[in-house]
């Protein structure tokens, strides 16, 4: 059998599976057309989305989920993903972080719904480095 005969048909990756040898049977048949869990979730996730099964909100999260910022998408499935994501606002400079000596907190200046993970990692950086000034 010729090795990676498959390209999934979210992030184009090649990979080996047949649907007809029985080295494949264990695998889930899904796997004729994605190289992993994380691209089928994907999958679902736009299918559903495109298909109003879904709102956007919710397809962010489970975009997010499946851990879509890791995966290098092929050009029509990031094009989808870039919608539903276009209201997705990362931006620090709308945060307000007040740093105490044992506090963090970390809230949007407009009570937005954004991510504020980012801050608040950039946040415990400033505090280790301050911890190891003194």
């Amino acid at each position: 059998m010729k090795q990676n005969n498959k390209n999934c048909i979210i992030c184009g990756k090649s990979y080996t599976f047949c649907t007809n040898c029985s080295k494949f049977d264990h695998l889930p048949r899904w796997m004729g057309m994605f190289h992993s869990k994380e691209c089928k979730d994907i999958f679902d996730t736009i299918s559903d989305y495109q298909s109003n099964v879904c709102s956007k909100e919710e397809a962010l999260n489970r975009l997010t989920d499946a851990g879509i910022t890791n995966i290098t998408l092929t050009s029509p499935v990031q094009k989808i993903v870039d919608e539903i994501m276009s209201d997705y606002k990362k931006d620090k400079s709308a945060v307000v972080a007040e740093i105490t000596e044992n506090n963090i907190e970390v809230q949007p200046e407009d009570n937005s719904n954004i991510d504020i993970s980012d801050v608040k990692t950039d946040v415990n950086f400033i505090k280790k480095k301050k911890a190891l000034k003194k």
